[in-house]
Parts: structure tokens; C-alpha cells; sequence
């Protein structure tokens, strides 16, 4: 993640800084040179107009740099501790001092008529200022802590949400492929190769965010083709595709338990009805599964809800309030309608 405006402004502190204290001097020398009073000029020890004001300018923002950085110091001290009247005596006192270095240079060295009171309120002005910059800029900075350990929970969440698909996915196409091996050893010898390129494409794709949509379609044809391998030839399978899927992007392995679910509840002894759409309307993306219930698992509906559980939580983090999912069962199919806004 990369950091935050109020980093980046740390980083250069002491450059940015230093140019505003620069600029600020400048300005106020620019202002002054040429309006200072002739009678102040004359009654003050300095006999050059532009010295004058050099002088003056000095003497004005020293004092008030000064009491800045210590007022900054004292608020990540003592007020960011809760520790308020210890921070306040300090500032009265140490601001009590430079008022009056700094009036004391004003009237006995420039010849000013400002007053104490006066010299003693432009420190106080700029204690109030300070404040609340720093209120502002902790207040900006917790907020940005918070939003990256929200961040990195969601991201350790996800990371905790990929690595059980492997094994689920994995468990499951052991088990066919032992299965199968009982009847037919040829076939699950080619079910190992082509377990062993999905497999490959999982590795792959793990370590991406994203991956084109168009690959994950790939992955899920041949994932069907490796399932139907175990198949009865009376079992009916279809998986129909609509659209130009490589425009687009999605988030890898969020499609495949879904297919799973199909295969894993849907495949009875006497009927297997496995129906698959993927299609894209509209710049949305729809994946929509139906399978037959055996009768033997009608009673245990629920079962069927193995793995989605994770995959919804999937979805809430990388598509949220940009995805539907319903999941149902309509006269004995159970019947599973994404869409993601891709």
C-alpha cells in the first residue's frame, strides 16, 4: 500500500518548512521596507531603511518560530498525554518569556509603540493555530491507521479465504480421481494430467489480484471435462458461454466453487442434470449453475452450501455492493445466480 499524503509531507519536513518560514520573512520584509516611519527610523539605533526592516522582521518571526516548534513539541509531549494543564503552564510561562525578550527588542532597539499585551497575543494567536493544525493532522493520521489495519485484516482475510480453496478443490478431485481409478485406470491417468495443469493454472493464478475472465472460463471448461471423465454416458452436462470474456478481468478461483458444488451434490446413480451459464450483459458478468438433486440428498439440501459459505465472503470484500448472488432451490434443481459488476 503505498503511503499516505501526510507520510510523504513528514518525509520533507524540515524542506517545506524551512520554505515557508523563508517566504514568510521575505514577504514581511517586502511589506515593511517601504512603509516604515521616518520618526521610528530616527529614534531607533539602526540608521538603514532596509536594515530596519531586516531587523524588524527578525525580531518578529524569531520569537514566534521559536514558540511554535516548542508549542509542537509540548502538544506530543504533555496535551497528546492528556496531560492539559501541565501543557498550558508551559506554554503561559515560556510564552511569558519570549513576549517580553521580544517586546524588550521592540521598543529599545527599533523604537516600536507595540505593547506587551500586543506582542503577547500574536504568540497566543499562533498557539491556537498550531493546535489545531495538529488536531487536524493526528486526527487525519488516525484515520488513515485505522482505514490500513482495516486494509490489511481484509487482505489477511482474503489470504486465509484463497488457501482453503486449494485443498477443497484438491480433496475433492483426489477423490474422483480414486474413484475412477477403481474402474478405469487409463481414465485416471489422464485425469492426473489434467489435474496437474488446472493445477498449475492455480498456482499461478493465486499470486494475482486479478486475472482475465476469459482464463478463468478456460479453467472451468477444462475443469468439466476432467469431471466428466468419471460420468455415466446417460449423465448430462452443459456448459454454455456467451460474449468476449477477454475484456474483461475477475478475481481468481471465485468461480470454480460454484462448479464444484455441481459436481459434488449434483452427480446421482440413477440421474445426473449439471447446467452451466456464463455470459456477459450489459458490461455485468453472469455465472448461473443449476444442478439436479439426487433423491437421495433431497432431504439434506443444506449440504449443498459446502465451500459457498467462503466464496460469499469473497465476494463481499473484493465485489462489495457490486455483486448479487442468490442461491435456491426450484423443483428439485438446485439452482446458484451470480452477477458481478466487472
Amino acid at each position: 500500500m503505498d503511503k499516505n499524503w501526510i507520510e510523504q509531507l513528514n518525509k520533507y519536513k524540515l524542506l517545506y518548512h524551512s520554505i515557508f518560514w523563508i517566504a514568510l520573512w521575505y514577504i514581511s520584509f517586502d511589506a515593511l521596507k517601504d512603509n516604515i516611519n521616518t520618526r521610528r527610523l530616527l529614534l531607533s539605533r539602526i540608521n538603514d531603511q532596509d536594515t530596519f526592516a531586516a531587523v524588524l522582521c527578525t525580531t518578529l518571526l524569531v520569537p514566534i518560530i521559536i514558540y511554535t516548534y516548542l508549542n509542537i513539541y509540548l502538544f506530543d509531549v504533555l496535551f497528546s498525554r492528556r496531560k492539559y494543564i501541565s501543557y498550558f503552564l508551559s506554554l503561559a510561562v515560556t510564552g511569558l518569556i519570549i513576549a517580553i525578550s521580544m517586546h524588550t527588542i521592540l521598543v529599545n532597539v527599533l523604537a516600536s509603540e507595540v505593547s506587551f499585551l500586543q506582542a503577547f497575543s500574536n504568540l497566543m494567536f499562533s498557539t491556537l493555530m498550531i493546535v489545531g493544525i495538529r488536531f487536524m493532522k493526528n486526527g487525519l493520521s488516525k484515520q488513515y491507521q485505522l482505514q490500513e489495519a482495516k486494509a490489511k485484516q481484509i487482505e489477511s482475510e482474503l489470504n486465509l479465504l484463497k488457501s482453503q480453496i486449494n485443498p477443497h478443490f484438491l480433496f475433492n478431485t483426489l477423490n474422483n480421481i480414486y474413484a475412477v481409478n477403481m474402474s478405469n485406470p487409463q481414465n485416471a491417468n489422464e485425469m492426473i494430467l489434467q489435474l496437474a495443469d488446472l493445477m498449475r493454472y492455480q498456482l499461478e493464478s493465486s499470486k494475482k489480484e486479478q486475472v482475465p475472465l476469459s482464463d478463468e472460463v478456460e479453467m472451468i471448461k477444462n475443469y468439466i471435462a476432467l469431471e466428466k471423465m468419471r460420468l455415466p454416458n446417460n449423465a448430462f452436462v452443459s456448459f454454455q458461454t456467451q460474449g468476449d470474456f477477454s475484456l474483461y478481468s475477475i478475481a481468481p478461483m471465485l468461480l470454480i466453487p460454484f462448479v464444484e458444488n455441481c459436481f459434488k451434490h449434483g452427480v446421482g446413480v440413477e440421474q445426473t442434470h449439471i447446467e452451466i451459464y456464463a455470459f456477459i450483459k450489459n458490461g455485468e458478468f453472469f455465472f448461473i449453475t443449476k444442478n439436479l438433486i439426487p433423491m437421495t440428498k433431497l432431504t439434506n439440501t443444506v449440504s449443498t452450501k459446502t465451500g459457498i459459505q467462503n466464496l460469499e465472503r469473497r465476494l463481499e470484500i473484493l465485489y462489495p455492493k457490486k455483486h448479487g448472488l442468490l442461491i435456491d432451490v426450484e423443483e428439485g434443481m438446485y439452482i446458484v445466480r451470480l452477477r458481478i459488476q466487472l
